[in-house]
């Protein structure tokens, strides 16, 4: 567990999510941002740091995310592993204990839907379904 700006205890997923989440929403998130934090993924791991695993599944393309994240974790001084999923691979990593999910054994896991893919499911247009939100 990972101590939070708001002095509460959360678990290290939570921690670098929230925190990534309320920067985009108060800082707009461009590819000068983007860069720094891609930079920051090739950065030499520091001996001080918390070291992590975290795993991305989507059902969309999801490097982007996992490489933010992973960008941003070094910014608050965490060394973070990522495993990142092929492309809609959720089921086939999780449902196959013997995936590469379950042998890269991660603390927490970030699971990514896309929107498009509740439209189709549903078989509701896309203004129907943010009629919901």
């Amino acid at each position: 567990m990972a101590p939070c700006r708001d002095g509460y205890r959360r678990g290290i997923g939570c921690f670098v999510v929230i925190w990534l989440v309320e920067d985009m929403e108060t800082e707009r998130m461009d590819m000068i941002k983007f860069s720094r934090l891609e930079r920051n993924c090739r950065q030499p791991v520091k001996e001080e740091m918390m070291h992590y695993k975290m795993a991305v599944l989507g059902n969309c393309s999801t490097q982007h995310l996992a490489m933010a994240v992973k960008g941003y974790a070094y910014e608050m001084q965490i060394a973070l592993d990522a495993f990142d999923a092929d492309y809609d691979q959720i089921d086939a990593q999780i449902l196959n204990t013997d995936s590469e999910f379950y042998d890269f054994a991660p603390e927490f896991t970030v699971l990514f839907m896309c929107s498009d893919s509740f439209t189709q499911a549903s078989r509701i247009s896309s203004s129907e379904a943010f009629s919901f939100i």
